[in-house]
């Protein structure tokens, strides 16, 4: 009986199931139809969706589509890449849809070298991302805002430190041992790939990757174009801007070490089967834990068996690794009119990176003005100020926490830092020595200036000339102190080391373009010719030596003079290029495209005779 009542039952379940959905598919109708584009030309692969729903299908090879809609749809939401989206109201059964050309993104424009064009004109491949989604960004380094949104661009973080720089390559490497990176330009003046800018300062970046959009910037375009442009004020009421965020960072994929009870066993078994030399076959004597732990790390008041018993074993990662945190505070203020515009803001960043101790402040501000002096000069100027200060840690540490037991404690009964906390290799030193006050200093100062000036004239109306000059001015002390009992020196040399460095860089761009823009019938040609001058000089200073077995915290790496032979070296470095670049660009019936690119350029540093 209870067999054919769980039989009835089922029978039941699915008469009930059956009736459910037909009552479904009742309520719902079919809708058919074609959808075209501007030219009669069918839509492969058209997304058709009822608004306001899932429900939805894409059209086929003939642009067709057939679509069950519940009986109280209204709309159908038709679209489809680089057309405007088309909503429908459901009045039949057939349905049929022509989508026009989105022409506002088409008429977008992308910056490119030296100008900006339509998006519609580009004959070279360009990526754009915008403001909006550089806001989104909460790194301290604005180009991470680029992160899997362009396609081709791959960008690491060289490792967890507090500011730590990015490596970059577009489109993969194109040499073996010289650099791989984009050329990174901030207004079209060449950076760097560490943007200390605040990110809401920033309008846009376009990323220009190809041999067609790269080629106007010569060998240095190579790995590809980054052109960051920068907010300028607008006409109209003046407007404050405030922004802030607080974000974290995690340590990731963080190697596993053999831990506890695990390190036990594998000097039991380590112990166990040992190949007796003599007899020339391996041991299998059970050795008990008793007998494997027996050490006591120098200086210790405890013995490993008091930690196996007690349980309380050491995770060094856990200890010398945290998750960062980031603070950031952006203010801004712009505004102006029809003759002068302007946008000043200030920032303010800390930054903690995934070792303890490792801390980056930055402070940054911005002016840009324009002024408008008659309808044929213009002028401007646009100037940024960067200080930043990071307290580094050694990297070395996270390497010597690998290699540590976990059989042991960091610390004694009484709280002293243990120098030895593995009995069986006094090598092995703590991890956690550089957290000793003054046992381990690495201080990086910078400051940087970086600003531009341009003048601009337009004697005709389809005429533009524009001289800008621009001057890059940083200065880095670089100090660092390492005691004879901190992790580095511990057990060689063990001598403390002194390390100050100092460095200045100034560097001078003096770029002057002549823009030609034209339309004649269904012709639009525009030409640019253009000339660029650029001066670096570098000086390097550094004062190296090892300064005894002594502690010397009260001075760290300022007095030099505790250095018994200093290792002193200088360096001067100076460079000159001179280019000389055109371009046309020739669209017809906004159909056919052409652009041609040329460019010169000339080196000081090459030899004689091969210049240019």
């Amino acid at each position: 009986m209870k067999k054919h009542s769980f039989i009835l039952k089922r029978v039941l379940f699915l008469v009930v199931a059956i009736s459910f959905f037909g009552m479904l598919w009742a309520q719902t109708k079919t809708i058919n139809g074609i959808v075209k584009d501007a030219a009669g030309e069918p839509i492969i692969g058209a997304s058709v969706l009822v608004k306001g729903t899932t429900i939805g299908t894409i059209t086929n090879f003939d642009g067709a589509y057939n679509l069950a809609v519940p009986q109280t749809a209204k709309t159908l939401v038709i679209s489809y890449v680089g057309m405007e989206t088309q909503e429908i109201t459901i009045s039949g059964s057939v349905l049929n849809a022509t989508l026009k050309d989105d022409s506002k993104g088409l008429d977008e424009l992308v910056v490119v070298g030296y100008g900006v064009v339509k998006k519609r004109d580009l004959t070279g491949s360009v990526s754009s991302i915008k403001s909006s989604e550089i806001m989104k960004n909460s790194s301290s380094n604005a180009m991470q805002a680029m992160q899997a949104k362009v396609p081709g661009l791959d960008i690491k973080q060289n490792d967890g430190q507090a500011g730590s720089g990015l490596s970059m390559t577009l489109r993969g490497n194109r040499s073996i041992s010289a650099s791989n990176s984009p050329l990174v330009l901030v207004d079209g003046v060449e950076y760097g790939s560490t943007i200390d800018i605040n990110n809401s300062d920033i309008e846009s970046m376009d990323i220009l990757k190809d041999a067609s959009s790269t080629a106007i910037y010569g060998t240095k375009g190579a790995n590809g174009v980054i052109i960051i442009t920068t907010k300028r004020g607008k006409a109209g009421k003046t407007t404050v801007n405030l922004n802030s965020y607080l974000s974290s960072n995690m340590p990731t994929n963080i190697p596993q070490v053999m831990y506890g009870a695990k390190e036990v066993q594998f000097l039991r078994d380590k112990n166990n089967y040992k190949l007796d030399a003599v007899a020339g076959t391996w041991g299998t004597a059970q050795t008990t834990v008793e007998q494997v732990l027996t050490g006591t790390p120098n200086g210790a008041d405890f013995t490993e068996m008091d930690v196996y018993n007690a349980g309380d074993y050491t995770n060094w990662l856990d200890i010398i690794l945290q998750d960062g945190l980031t603070q950031n505070y952006e203010a801004s203020v712009s505004g102006g009119n029809d003759k002068t515009n302007f946008n000043a803001s200030l920032g303010v960043m800390y930054e903690q990176g995934l070792m303890k101790n490792d801390e980056l402040d930055r402070y940054n501000g911005k002016i840009t003005i324009d002024h408008r002096i008659s309808n044929q000069f213009k002028v401007g100027a646009n100037m940024l100020y960067t200080y930043r200060n990071h307290d580094s840690r050694n990297s070395s540490v996270f390497g010597q926490a690998m290699k540590m037991t976990t059989i042991t404690r960091p610390y004694n009964s009484d709280g002293s830092i243990l120098a030895t906390p593995n009995a069986r290799y006094a090598a092995h030193c703590n991890p956690l020595l550089d957290e000793i006050d003054g046992a381990f200093e690495h201080n990086i100062e910078t400051t940087r200036f970086f600003g531009n000036t341009y003048i601009e004239i337009n004697p005709i109306k389809a005429l533009t000339f524009k001289s800008m000059f621009a001057l890059d001015r940083s200065n880095k002390r670089d100090g660092t102190y390492q005691d004879f009992e901190s992790v580095a020196r511990y057990q060689s040399p063990t001598t403390s080391y002194i390390s100050l460095i100092q460095n200045n860089s100034t560097k001078f761009t003096w770029d002057n373009t002549l823009n030609y823009n034209t339309k004649f019938g269904e012709s639009d040609l525009t030409a640019l010719l253009g000339h660029s001058m650029t001066q670096s000089v570098s000086e390097n200073m550094q004062t190296v030596g090892d300064a005894g077995k002594e502690h010397y915290f009260s001075s760290s790496f300022y007095d030099i003079s505790k250095i018994g032979t200093p290792k002193s070296t200088s360096g001067y470095v100076q460079h000159s290029m001179l280019s000389y670049f055109g371009r046309l660009n020739y669209s017809y019936a906004g159909k056919y495209l052409l652009s041609a690119s040329v460019r010169a350029d000339g080196f000081s540093a090459l030899a004689p005779g091969k210049k240019w």
